[in-house]
């Protein structure tokens, strides 16, 4: 049997799915049968650009079905730039293809043979120019990311600095300067980026009480599968040591010390070194023995305002996410804004966390090495004045009254 070449047109139409608009000079396909003759988004594009090219100049742009078929054809196109959003090579290749009369030939020879040799005005007059490229938001991204980065610096190069209590009671007239004080040389301690006011304390301890706090620990254990979960149970006690002191100058003050940091009994002459409410050393002229606590040295040197720093990068990580989002527009903006804030806000963290640790490393050294050996040479000094002072009747009815 011989097809007719109608016939011919006909069969194929049925097989890529085409819209009978004979009375318009067609069929014409569907877009999705064009999608799936090719393989390349950009070859996929331009097809369909050609094609809608050829209804819109061939077709009746009054019929419904017509409206109807390019309707379909520009949101396949939309959804396709849509998925190849954000490829800068992907318009070049679509204007390359369009540009190829090879191309367009071989479109026609598939899907409208009858327009294979016909002149169609938009393929020579229409030029295919891809849609402006979104703005660059790098230089915006990178300001934010540095400014960031200058918070916790500007704050560090501010300086931190604790004040002496003994100081700022002296200040107000509610404190005394007491028998023994710090050298002028000793009360005031520079590292880097920290001044502290040091404080002396000494006395001889009048009471002592002990308290003994036990927390029990509570474990569930599963020895197999099916088998009831087995409580195990630990216990940690910390004693805590309340000293109250008699003052060379009258005072009556306590200090706390837990389990064996600081060994002493009722009757010892003791004396401490403090940066506001955190004791650093302890002495026991009665036994000498020279303690550091270990713990009011670490907070005492750390950086503080870590978490007031972390809200304030986070601050200006908004602020660069929100000018982002409105540079940019458009469904993407919003994404933009939160991989601004959440990504910038995480190293922020790590920045902050790892700047903290740095910097308390570089004042624990020289505090160690410097000013260590010189506060116990200090309180060393003090002993045979203090043991001599507490000794002495006259002084010990002095200081009571």
């Amino acid at each position: 049997m011989t097809l007719t070449r109608a016939a011919l047109r006909m069969v194929v139409c049925v097989a890529v799915g085409c819209v009978p608009l004979a009375a318009q000079g067609g069929p014409f396909p569907e877009p999705e049968a064009v999608i799936q003759g090719f393989y390349i988004p950009s070859q996929q594009l331009a097809a369909l650009h050609v094609i809608e090219t050829v209804i819109k100049e061939k077709g009746s742009p009054e019929s419904a079905e017509t409206k109807a078929l390019l309707a379909r054809y520009g949101d396949a196109m939309k959804g396709l730039r849509a998925l190849s959003a954000g490829r800068p090579d992907f318009y070049l290749e679509f204007n390359d293809y369009m540009q190829r009369p090879s191309f367009r030939t071989d479109v026609l020879h598939r899907y409208l043979p009858q327009y294979e040799n016909a002149a169609i005005e938009g393929f020579s007059n229409e030029e295919y120019q891809a849609p402006p490229e979104p703005p660059d938001t790098n230089l915006m991204v990178a300001a934010t990311a540095l400014l960031m980065l200058a918070v916790p610096r500007a704050y560090l190069m501010r300086g931190e600095r604790v004040g002496s209590v003994a100081s700022v009671l002296r200040s107000v007239g509610e404190g005394r300067p007491g028998a023994f004080v710090l050298p002028h040389e000793l009360a005031t301690v520079k590292l880097f980026r920290l001044r502290l006011g040091i404080d002396f304390e000494c006395g001889r301890i009048e009471h002592e009480e002990v308290e003994t706090v036990v927390t029990k620990h509570t474990y569930e254990r599963q020895s197999g599968s099916g088998s009831f979960p087995e409580q195990t149970s630990s216990f940690s006690s910390v004693t805590y040591h309340t000293f109250t002191l008699a003052t060379p100058d009258g005072r009556s003050v306590r200090q706390m010390f837990t389990d064996n940091t600081f060994p002493a009994k009722v009757g010892d002459v003791i004396s401490s070194i403090w940066c506001g409410d955190r004791m650093l050393y302890a002495y026991n002229h009665s036994s000498p023995r020279f303690e550091v606590m270990h713990g009011g040295v670490g907070q005492t040197l750390r950086m503080r305002a870590g978490r007031g720093l972390w809200m304030a990068t986070i601050a200006v990580a908004a602020v660069g996410g929100a000018i982002v989002t409105m540079v940019l527009g458009g469904d993407e903006a919003w994404r933009a804004f939160w991989a601004v804030v959440l990504v910038f806000g995480f190293f922020s963290a790590v920045y902050i966390v790892l700047l903290k640790m740095l910097v308390q490393i570089v004042r624990r050294i020289p505090f160690r090495v410097l000013w260590r050996p010189r506060f116990k040479k200090f309180m060393e000094e003090q002993t045979e004045a203090l043991t001599g002072f507490y000794a002495a009747p006259v002084a010990r009815a002095d200081s009571s009254s």
